[in-house]
């Protein structure tokens, strides 16, 4: 009884089978590919199963036994050959051609099996490959490769019936065989499965590394975006405050005071837009520089003071830039809501958090100009900027009836 060479199907990986992008059922996606990601053979498997198919062949053809009285030499020829040629077109067509494989496979079965017997056990070698492969394919059912034992041992049954022979021993021996065949191709099943549930989880792994980068890079475009907010707001409402003294010490003929508040926007618009190129070009850790921003409101004309309580503890570059752009946009924003009125700013450090508070007096008489150019995004930037540090934070607004205040508050363990 010739066994015979088998490699069979290789798993193809899981970029031969597809391409994989974020979105969607990605999960699902991924397990129906990478389960049936065999779609060829290893080189190795192709030359060992053709070599098989090659003697099994040679042996057909040179050395056959002259089979019993009842069946013709040419039909177990022919039907050795049949089953010997399915055997060479299931290695050589693709997997992914499903209707040819399994009528290969069937071809494979049935003819092998139907002349065991009177070829001494030679054709058994396709029959025995087309269950191995069969079943060794975890994109098809068990059931089916299991049917294909049952089928061979049925045929081969039905063979020494109509013979009038049926040996014991060569029952159970073809039984044997068939079972062993079975059971090595449930253990490249398995071996598949187990291959296949590595690639999944390493392509899982790549979808979720995808969807991280993907986050980062929109986190980071909507800080840039609060930053250049923040920078613009400060600056340009600077400005128009500058502007407005500006024309008003005109109308009273003070050139020299003009000239000071021209002298003084200048500065402020170059500080800007250094601020703002630094934004842009994401080298954006802003100065940590609290006084500075002190300095340029004073400057601008209006009026605050800062009180700082508790022990000051290092803080991270985030939590520098959330610190000072929030006493940013609290200045700006009392400058366009409240220009002239006292903005009382205080900082308070404990073991936990620090605490920036910024309290504005409400302005008596009708909204400023500025006023109606806010659109909410600068505290809504300063929310979510808050919110995306690495331990957290939050962010208190009261608008009272006469005050504004906004408290900021910075975990630090």
């Amino acid at each position: 009884m010739t066994t015979p060479a088998l490699a069979g199907d290789s798993p193809a990986t899981l970029t031969e089978a597809s391409s994989v992008t974020p979105g969607g059922d990605t999960t699902d996606a991924l397990r129906q590919q990478v389960l049936a990601a065999d779609t060829g053979h290893s080189r190795t498997g192709q030359i060992l199963n053709l070599a098989g198919a090659a003697v099994v062949a040679y042996v057909l053809v040179t050395q056959l036994v002259r089979p019993p009285a009842q069946v013709p030499l040419s039909l177990v020829l022919w039907l050795g050959l049949v089953a010997v040629t399915a055997w060479v077109v299931r290695v050589l067509v693709p997997l992914r051609r499903v209707g040819v494989v399994t009528a290969a496979e069937l071809v494979m079965t049935v003819c092998g099996a139907l002349v065991v017997v009177p070829t001494g056990g030679l054709t058994i070698a396709p029959a025995f490959a087309a269950v191995v492969m069969a079943i060794g394919r975890p994109a098809r059912p068990l059931g089916y490769g299991i049917g294909l034992a049952a089928t061979a041992v049925a045929l081969q049954g039905v063979f020494l019936v109509v013979r009038g022979d049926f040996p014991t021993v060569l029952v159970l021996g073809m039984v044997a065989v068939f079972v062993l065949a079975a059971t090595l191709g449930f253990s490249r099943r398995q071996s598949r499965i187990a291959t296949a549930g590595s690639q999944l989880l390493a392509a899982e792994r790549l979808v979720a590394a995808h969807d991280r980068v993907r986050s980062a890079a929109l986190e980071e475009r909507a800080r840039i975006a609060r930053d250049i907010h923040d920078v613009l707001a400060h600056s340009l409402g600077g400005l128009v405050v500058q502007l407005d003294a500006i024309e008003a010490l005109l109308e009273v003929g003070d050139a020299a005071g003009a000239a000071s508040r021209v002298s003084a926007g200048r500065r402020l618009a170059a500080s800007g837009l250094r601020e703002a190129r630094s934004v842009v070009s994401t080298l954006a850790t802003p100065e940590d520089d609290l006084a500075a921003l002190l300095a340029d409101h004073r400057e601008l004309g209006g009026t605050v003071s800062l009180v700082e309580s508790g022990d000051p503890r290092p803080l991270d570059d985030q939590q520098s830039a959330a610190i000072h752009r929030a006493l940013q946009e609290g200045l700006s924003n009392a400058r366009k809501h409240a220009p002239g009125m006292p903005v009382g700013a205080a900082i308070v450090w404990d073991d936990a958090r620090v605490l920036l508070t910024l309290t504005t007096p409400r302005a008596p008489g009708p909204h400023p100009s500025l006023a109606e150019s806010g659109a909410g995004h600068g505290l809504a930037g300063m929310r979510a900027r808050v919110a995306a540090l690495p331990l957290g934070g939050e962010v208190h607004v009261d608008d009272g009836a006469e005050t504004f205040t906004v408290t900021v508050a910075v975990t630090l363990r």
